[in-house]
């Protein structure tokens, strides 16, 4: 994995990747066992800090939470 940015599969960090936000928050609401939406009342997350890669990682949280919520109520 030189070179690589192992969180986002890329091969360097000048953007995030917000499929990649997605799958790590769906994956861990499977480990964690929440199956309601509803529960999460707090993300936090390490934004970049710039317009591109927080909207990126807003995206990845909207779309991993946005499709639950949708599927649920």
């Amino acid at each position: 994995m030189a070179g690589r940015n192992s969180h986002h599969n890329t091969e360097c960090n000048s953007a995030s990747n917000w499929r990649a936000h997605k799958q790590l928050i769906e994956l861990a609401l499977s480990d964690g066992d929440v199956d309601d939406p509803h529960l999460v009342t707090y993300v936090e997350s390490h934004g970049t800090g710039t317009a591109v890669g927080d909207s990126i990682e807003a995206r990845g949280i909207g779309e991993a939470l946005g499709k639950i919520c949708s599927t649920t109520d």
